[in-house]
């Protein structure tokens, strides 16, 4: 049973009704939220990849960048004609695993262009890439 609410819009306590209280709605309602907010990270939790042709093959990529994908983008990769040149366009990737970041290093220094890369990911592909070559950053005072 729930209070139900006089003209003015104020509680009127001395009335009980027959629906759930405002308090048991609003709970269903995060319940609800959370379990929305539960199935939206399974679905951002995927990487999105198309293929574009136009003079050069371009993988877009849309989300997360898991290790897990760097196999799959290296197929893809072995499946295109040495004749093609490959780019990657990241302007939708939301996230990137460490991992797949030295993947992203690796692949630009073999001559996979990165196009659309985010601040934060081109700053650390080019300290990874730093690492592999034995290079140091500015040093520490």
């Amino acid at each position: 049973m729930g209070l139900s609410r006089g003209s003015d819009g104020r509680h009127n306590p001395g009335h009980q009704t027959d629906g759930p209280r405002e308090d048991e709605q609003i709970s269903e309602h995060i319940d609800g939220a959370e379990q929305n907010s539960a199935h939206r990270a399974v679905m951002v939790a995927m990487l999105k990849i198309l293929r574009s042709v136009n003079g050069k093959v371009v993988f877009i990529l849309s989300g997360r960048i898991e290790v897990e994908d760097v196999a799959e983008l290296q197929r893809l990769f072995a499946l295109e004609s040495e004749h093609h040149h490959l780019a990657l366009d990241l302007k939708d990737v939301t996230i990137v695993d460490p991992d797949a970041v030295k993947a992203l290093a690796r692949w630009e220094a073999e001559g996979i262009r990165l196009e659309n890369c985010p601040a934060y990911v081109r700053a650390w592909i080019e300290r990874e890439s730093s690492r592999s070559t034995g290079r140091k950053g500015a040093p520490s005072t």
